[in-house]
């Protein structure tokens, strides 16, 4: 009896979460490269290291990553962070409206746009 209750609490607790909430990776690798490489890497005025450097970000969200290299320009640059229709696809067919809304609502279906970054600082005009 005891594993049947567990069966129908485990089938109950994955029926009631989306597809992407339990299978798809939270984070993701970004490889960040610049020209000239050394330039210090910036997430919200924090420091992350300098380039070239592999970041493992968030899935769930977009970010803004700022290059400061002495003697060029600060450059900017977004990632952004969307929903995939493959997961929303997958959760509709296989388990309905509940799964859809559980991953819409985490943002579990969100995905970087990139996995490589690269960008060119130029010099400071005097």
């Amino acid at each position: 009896m005891k594993i049947f209750l567990v069966m129908i609490f485990t089938s109950v607790l994955f029926i009631s979460s989306g597809c992407a909430t339990i299978f798809k990776q939270k984070e993701r690798s970004v490889q960040v490269d610049s020209n000239p490489q050394g330039a210090e890497i910036f997430i919200s005025e924090n420091s992350v290291g300098v380039t070239p450097k592999s970041l493992r970000l968030s899935n769930l969200k977009s970010v803004l990553l700022t290059f400061k290299y002495p003697g060029y320009e600060n450059t900017s640059h977004y990632i952004s962070s969307s929903a995939t229709f493959g997961w929303v696809l997958t959760d509709y067919l296989l388990g309905g409206l509940i799964p859809v809304l559980v991953d819409g609502m985490t943002s579990n279906w969100n995905n970087l746009d990139t996995k490589a970054v690269m960008v060119t600082l130029l010099p400071i005009k005097n």
